[in-house]
């Protein structure tokens, strides 16, 4: 499978007088088509709480399994229908004699309280298959934004590593925690190499009388970064539909700091050292959203305000589900694949050890085709320049896709080719630009 000529299935569902209407831009064309809720308020509660309390594999007259495929399948019946559905099914088998990923983009522009579905457990019935437990389907919640270009990483790919247990809530075992993501590390085999040696952990210790953002502060100013990765505490307040992540005060208490609050500080890593791409939220409910809008959630917060990938949890997950998705996510992620097909091989991870926690993480990107790394080892400076500059014009095509503003995307894509002949995905891009501008 050649990821780099992944297509995109892109989904936006919009509010009408009357309803929901959902409008695609696939591989196979366009379509558009009436859209209904087809989970009660009441169900989508009780789903949401077996997910928060499923551990283990199988059990129960009705399996978590089984509860998975009922509202995942439902909903799947819902969004792919009529015109649609037939988009969806010759995409895929675009897709298949292609050899590429079909990635599902999904996006609310006016409509977030939909974004409390469990979109993750999308069911095809048809095929038996959760689109997001395959790396031919994965599924992002994709939120606009400038566009995301690449960084550049020499392995190793740097982690800063927060772990907050507060004393005035219940507690975490440190030096277990630590221990569990180092192990994950050291345990996912690349090649003959391990991937420990592919990523590597800086955990952030607080000095005396600071607390955890001053102490984020300080180690942020002194060092680069590529991904922020949090375990900790979440919490989500229903009655202002507000998330948050619970660190440390100077007296070690807790205190509520959302996703806004965060951002400030992890943003300018982003635009000083232009190094952090990827936020991984360990904490139960941090990706929950808000039916308010993108600032409520801690998850959609930080990509709206620069970090162009973040995954989150919407429930909390067990110490044997983070290990696993652990070692398969950072694993594939050292070895350059995207970050949604990264989170396809984590989803995998956790699926050999729980019915359902596998859907826990859930990916808000801008970047358009999950592509926030590009680990090359070995290349020369020229090399790299030459490379980077592909990136950047590749993104800023894209970008220019994304708002339809198709002349300057053949503009952007016709400069790709000029400097790398053989870029497949411009090319694909640049014939289906053209196509547009001459439909009527």
């Amino acid at each position: 499978m050649d990821w780099r000529t992944a297509l995109d299935f892109e989904v936006l569902i919009v509010t009408l007088e009357e309803g929901y209407r959902v409008s695609v831009h696939s591989p196979a064309g366009r379509a558009e088509s009436d859209f209904s809720v087809p989970l009660s308020e009441s169900e989508v509660e009780g789903f949401l709480l077996e997910m928060d309390r499923s551990w283990g594999v199988g059990g129960g007259a009705l399996s978590a399994i089984e509860l998975a495929k009922d509202c995942g399948g439902r909903l799947f019946n819902a969004l792919f229908r009529d015109s649609i559905l037939v988009l969806f099914r010759r995409s895929v088998n675009l897709a298949q004699r292609e050899g590429a990923p079909l990635r599902v983009r999904l996006q609310w522009s006016d409509t977030p309280q939909l974004s409390r579905l469990p979109w993750e457990y999308l069911y095809n019935p048809a095929t038996n298959d959760f689109l997001a437990l395959s790396a031919l389907t994965p599924i992002i919640r994709y939120v606009p934004g400038e566009a995301v270009r690449p960084v550049r990483v020499a392995p190793p790919l740097r982690v800063l590593g927060v772990i907050s247990s507060p004393r005035d809530y219940p507690p975490l075992d440190i030096e277990t925690e630590q221990g569990q993501l180092e192990r994950a590390l050291r345990e996912s085999v690349r090649g003959d190499l391990l991937a420990g040696e592919q990523v590597v952990v800086e955990w952030l210790t607080r000095q005396e009388g600071e607390s955890t953002l001053v102490a984020l502060q300080r180690v942020l100013r002194r060092g680069d970064y590529h991904v922020f990765h949090f375990i900790g505490h979440g919490h989500f307040d229903r009655r202002y539909e507000q998330g948050a992540l619970i660190l440390e005060d100077t007296d070690g208490r807790g205190v509520v700091v959302n996703g806004e609050r965060l951002g400030n500080y992890l943003r300018d890593e982003m635009r000083l050292a232009r190094t952090l791409r990827l936020a991984v939220l360990n904490a139960c409910q941090a990706g929950v959203p808000s039916s308010r809008g993108l600032p409520g959630g801690v998850a959609t917060a930080l990509v709206q305000m620069g970090i162009p990938a973040v995954i989150a949890m919407q429930a909390e997950i067990s110490d044997e589900g983070a290990i696993a998705f652990a070692q398969s996510f950072y694993a594939a992620v050292a070895d350059g694949w995207p970050v949604d097909l990264a989170l396809t091989e984590g989803r995998k991870g956790i699926y050999a050890v729980s019915d359902l926690e596998w859907g826990k993480p859930v990916l808000y990107t801008c970047a358009t085709d999950g592509h926030i790394f590009d680990i090359a080892p070995g290349l020369t400076r020229e090399e790299a320049n030459l490379q980077e500059q592909i990136a950047n014009l590749y993104a800023a095509g894209r970008a220019a896709m994304s708002a339809q503003s198709w002349r300057q995307a053949v503009e952007n894509f016709e400069a790709v080719l000029a400097l790398d002949p053989g870029h497949r995905e411009a090319a694909r891009y640049l014939e289906v630009v053209k196509k547009y501008m001459q439909s009527p």
